[in-house]
């Protein structure tokens, strides 16, 4: 097949400036943003839902949330996700039954397309005998798929790897938190959720590689979570915490802060819509969104 060439008019400087703001603004009136595919740069949003949890991940071409905050911070969630143009969930990753949690999901399904929803394959359950994280699932109109240690899921260019429960704790769901590590543009972050010292040490105990470079801090940095240990094994560069001090003023703790130096701390309530880390050829930045 012989390749197609086109021939057009010469035109002058100024005629060749109108052509093209002619279709800038073709572009803009027929609801399509000029470019915006050539400036997404991939990222994690740590979005500020209070004293719950939420973060969006953005690849090159997918889009996740991590949690969905309390269904009275849905709003917040979806005002985050219009902010950075997503208007579709290739997947939602629920860590665990508390209502901080999945307590948006079901509004953020209402309100836009969710592709797949995931969570661990053990947990809390009801008086029914029915794992609570599935069940809340199936409520908002979507199938769970059921997700242990060992497992993968791709996601365009990034890569999320489960690395916990390795066991089913009866005593607090925080412990069988769905524990994520995302592998993205030469950077890692570790997810884990409210995960607290009893799911660290047995992960600790299994000999489990912690290391990333972004903790996303477990249990909203109260103190009965992110052990010495831990926070040697994991040796984050930045640490995130998503919490709100004037809600529970155990979170975001002293102690944590301590524990977790030398890295750099920020917690999601310094930011009205959250705290976005990017990673461009294994280089750190994040930027506090305000509006």
């Amino acid at each position: 097949m012989q390749p197609l060439y086109f021939s057009y008019p010469k035109l002058g400087r100024f005629a060749i400036k109108r052509f093209i703001l002619f279709l800038i603004l073709a572009l803009c009136f027929s609801g399509i943003a000029p470019f915006a595919h050539a400036q997404r740069t991939p990222g994690v949003l740590f979005i500020n839902v209070g004293d719950a949890d939420a973060a969006l991940i953005m690849t090159e071409t997918q889009n996740f949330l991590v949690d969905t905050g309390r269904k009275k911070t849905a709003p917040q969630v979806l005002a985050a996700l219009e902010r950075m143009g997503v208007a579709k969930l290739d997947g939602v990753f629920l860590t665990h039954s508390h209502s901080d949690h999945v307590g948006g999901l079901k509004e953020i399904a209402q309100s836009i397309p969710i592709d797949t929803a995931y969570c661990a394959a053990i947990g809390e359950q009801n008086k029914k005998g029915e794992m609570k994280t599935p069940e809340a699932i199936r409520k908002a109109g979507l199938e769970p798929v059921l997700l242990q240690a060992g497992d993968q899921v791709q996601a365009g260019d990034a890569l999320f790897e489960v690395i916990g429960p390795l066991r089913e704790d009866m005593n607090d769901d925080n412990d069988n938190s769905l524990v994520l590590r995302l592998r993205m543009q030469g950077a890692s972050f570790l997810l884990a959720g409210d995960m607290q010292f009893v799911g660290e040490q047995v992960l600790l105990n299994a000999g489990t590689d912690l290391k990333a470079d972004i903790l996303k801090v477990g249990n909203h940095g109260n103190r009965d979570a992110t052990s010495p240990a831990f926070a040697r094994a994991v040796s984050p560069l930045l640490a995130v915490i998503s919490a709100d001090t004037t809600a529970d003023d155990n979170s975001a703790h002293p102690q944590v802060m301590k524990t977790l130096a030398p890295a750099q701390i920020l917690v999601t309530q310094q930011a009205k819509v959250g705290i976005l880390v990017q990673a461009q050829e294994g280089q750190l930045s994040y930027t506090l969104l305000q509006e």
